[in-house]
């Protein structure tokens, strides 16, 4: 019995959604441990390989059928923090790419995305093909097939996604797993976190806004945990066509120019005791983006790195920084397809003056 699923699907001709997610989550990665059911306390003393064993059993059952009462059995209010977290996402974070850049492959599965409330979207420019077959007509026929539309990229909001879709993401990419940001580098603790703040099971508030409130003391400079160490501001101007898509919902009718500042901060991170008990992982990188006509930037992600992470990126914009194109968006920040980007510009922040690198 290689693939129970169908079997049961073909043998009985018609089943429940959630039957098919009952019987699958026998057979599938994450039975090897019973269903968990308890407090964050409880959760907080789990190793972290049966914390991985959970949201393995989950995603399974989410894939392969509906799952919610699977999940609404192992995390309390589930609907309801994750009801909270898009909220908090919309207002204070970017859209972000399923497709991951480095993996070439989806975070998570957009069905399981949508199974567990977090709606996905996909960037499809109309008016693209439009304006490649103008351009396209005055080329020799061989030619022509060059300008073809790109195909349609999945993205959801970025903080909802970062958090709650990391942890119930499985797929492997060159840094580890996703989940590995929120199950292994006790990125809670050395930050002087209340522990289980960041996670679903968090009985103080809710895991993006409990991360979204850490960030914001973080960047104010009242963490006692975080030591500043560079600030690098990405300044870039894209040519949107007419049709396409803003970030606020609304279709522009004539060609436009969106001017925007991509911020990296890289953070040292100082609680000896954190450090000294988990992941080797000493600092903290908060990646954020502010259109010009904004007054607050919003958040793309955050992540622990090691302690060269400054020295490369300060390498790439000096062997990248003198193009068009510079280093890009970057960690899935989602950007329209249809969006040409056309001025770039790197500038560090050195003790409070700044340093071109052009």
């Amino acid at each position: 019995m290689k693939n129970p699923v169908f079997l049961i699907l073909l043998a009985c001709g018609s089943v429940s959604v959630v039957s098919v997610a009952r019987a699958s989550e026998n057979y599938l990665p994450g039975a090897e441990i019973e269903s968990f059911s308890g407090t964050c306390q409880d959760y907080l003393r789990l190793e972290t390989k049966k914390k991985k064993a959970i949201f393995r059993r989950l995603h399974a059952a989410l894939k392969y059928g509906d799952g919610l009462k699977l999940i609404e059995n192992t995390i309390p209010l589930f609907r309801q923090r994750i009801g909270r977290a898009l909220q908090v996402s919309q207002e204070r974070w970017t859209e972000s790419n399923v497709i991951d850049e480095n993996a070439k492959k989806e975070v998570v599965e957009s069905v399981v995305l949508e199974r567990m409330g977090i709606p996905v979207t996909e960037d499809i420019d109309q008016e693209m093909p439009t304006f490649q077959n103008k351009i396209a007509s005055h080329r020799p026929k061989k030619l022509r097939k060059r300008f073809v539309p790109m195909p349609p990229v999945p993205y959801a909001e970025a903080g909802v996604l970062h958090t709650y879709g990391y942890l119930f993401s499985q797929i492997q990419t060159p840094y580890g797993q996703k989940s590995d940001r929120w199950l292994v580098h006790g990125l809670e603790e050395k930050l002087g976190l209340v522990p289980g703040s960041l996670s679903p099971f968090s009985e103080r508030g809710e895991f993006l806004s409990n991360l979204t409130d850490a960030l914001d003391q973080v960047v104010a400079g009242q963490n006692e945990f975080t030591k500043p160490e560079m600030v690098l501001h990405e300044k870039i101007i894209w040519r949107t066509p007419p049709g396409s898509i803003d970030f606020y919902g609304e279709t522009s009718s004539e060609i436009e120019l969106r001017r925007a500042v991509l911020t990296t901060r890289v953070y040292q991170l100082t609680n000896a005791t954190a450090l000294s008990n988990g992941s080797p992982l000493d600092r903290l990188v908060v990646y954020s983006m502010r259109f010009i006509e904004q007054s607050r930037e919003r958040y793309v992600t955050a992540f622990p790195a090691d302690a060269d992470f400054a020295k490369r990126l300060t390498a790439r914009v000096e062997t990248e920084g003198l193009s068009i194109e510079g280093l890009g968006p970057r960690y899935n920040l989602f950007i329209p397809q249809s969006w040409q980007q056309v001025f770039y510009e790197p500038v560090f922040e050195v003790r409070g003056f700044t340093k071109m690198r052009r």
